[in-house]
């Protein structure tokens, strides 16, 4: 899982930065929902901004989830 291979345990918002946002963006790109893909313009920068937080809020949509744009214990707990 890609997530192994980052810091996964840290809460993710708007304005976070680091490895883990990077592979938070790389799932988002390839888990084939539209805001996820216009990531795709960019690639994983690392930087949690707004293309990531829409991505996040879509996916929440997707699996049920409340769609806060915030990805903390109960997203982290959609994809482990």
């Amino acid at each position: 899982q890609l997530f192994v291979l980052a810091n996964h345990d840290r809460n993710l918002l708007f304005g976070s930065k680091g490895t883990d946002v990077w592979a938070l963006q790389v799932y988002l790109m390839f888990d084939g929902m539209p805001d996820g893909a216009k990531l795709l313009t960019v690639g994983p920068t690392g930087v949690f901004g707004l293309l990531t937080k829409n991505a996040v809020i879509e996916w929440q949509k997707s699996v049920g989830l409340p769609a806060t744009g915030y990805f903390g214990s109960m997203s982290r707990g959609a994809i482990l």
